[in-house]
Order: C-alpha cells, then structure tokens, then sequence
C-alpha cells in the first residue's frame, strides 16, 4: 500500500466514524434520559433496592458517553493533522 493510499483510508475511515460516534453518544444519551426518569419512579415509589441496581447501569452509560466523546476529539484531531503528517512523511523520503 503506498503511502497515498494510506492516506486516503485513514481519512475515510475517520471520517466515517466520527458521525457514528456522534449517533452512538445521542442514542446512549437518550437511553440514559429514559433511565433516569425510571430511576425517579422507582424513588418515588420507594423501590430503593431496585433503584440502586439501576443506578449501575446509568452510570455506565454516562461514562461510555464520555468515552466516545473522547476519542470523537481525538479522531477529529486525527483528520485534521492526517495532511501534515502525509506531507511529512513524503518530504522525509525524498530528502536525499
């Protein structure tokens, strides 16, 4: 694979996966939200046991959100140094 090449499939492949990262955060977002009032229900009604193993699960899922969004930034980082690192690459091989 030639160093283009390279290139081309790594700006592709972030540029792929960064609005599925985005799409995975809303939908795990929105299940936490959902959570949450369930959480509030189960509260209210005095279920403190059940609410407790649930509480789990919403943690879990806001830390998982948080993780996307990290390496969300970190792709789009990624993407826009790709170039630079391209261009870097192709000046250290022709150098004589």
């Amino acid at each position: 694979m030639t160093d283009m090449e390279s290139k081309t499939r790594l700006v592709s492949t972030l540029r792929l996966l960064i609005p599925r990262l985005r799409l995975l955060q809303k939908k795990d977002t929105a299940s936490s939200v959902v959570q949450r009032r369930e959480l509030s229900q189960l509260l209210s009604e005095g279920r403190d046991a059940s609410a407790r193993i649930r509480v789990e699960n919403v943690i879990a899922t806001d830390t998982a959100v948080e993780v996307m969004e990290m390496v969300e930034l970190y792709c789009e980082l990624l993407l826009a140094r790709a170039h630079s690192v391209w261009v870097g690459c192709l000046l250290r091989h022709r150098a004589p």
